[in-house]
């Protein structure tokens, strides 16, 4: 460990403001949960990867999306026809 750059840091921070000193520690824990939250979502997607079994999905995710949105404007579409009695304009 580089003690002389640790104690040199200490005496930096020491010499800030408290609202400096607050917001440094405030950047550390983002930092910290950051990283955990990286970790969190690698661990997910090796999860996904192994039950998977290392196969993509069946349709590709982008074909899914359009998909979803289709069948999410066709039902839109039916809803409004049925509360107003006609097509909506597109």
């Amino acid at each position: 460990m580089n003690t002389r750059l640790v104690e040199s840091l200490l005496l930096i921070i020491q010499s800030l403001t408290p609202e400096e000193q607050n917001f440094i520690e405030e950047k550390l824990k983002q930092q910290k949960f950051d990283s955990s939250e990286k970790h969190k979502r690698e661990q997910l997607r090796n999860n996904i990867y192994q039950r998977r079994e290392g196969e993509a999905f069946n349709p590709p995710i982008e074909e899914y999306i359009y998909i979803s949105r289709d069948e999410r404007s066709i039902q839109q579409d039916e809803m409004l026809r049925d509360c107003f009695g006609k097509k909506p304009d597109s």
